[in-house]
């Protein structure tokens, strides 16, 4: 049961950072009227929306291996008790 936890916990925050860094980004770095168009030809090259796009890839790659392998332990534990 304390793995179980370990793993929601690890699946909670990295969704979390994830969620945040996309929030993030979506507010500073995505154009929301023809204004911001103009500004992002600038602002979307700048360091921060480019680690704030990193991380978010980075967070969603690493959400998918934690859903799959999560899966697979918890079919192969559900295999060994037959």
């Amino acid at each position: 049961m304390e793995i179980a936890g370990k793993v929601m916990f690890g699946i909670a925050l990295n969704y979390g950072v994830h969620y945040a860094s996309m929030a993030l980004h979506n507010t500073w770095c995505i154009p929301h009227s023809f204004t911001d168009l103009l500004k992002g030809l600038v602002a979307t090259a700048s360091p921060v929306c480019s680690t704030l796009m990193t991380i978010g890839q980075t967070t969603q790659n690493a959400y998918g291996a934690l859903v799959t392998t999560s899966a697979v332990a918890i079919i192969t534990s559900g295999l060994k008790n037959v």
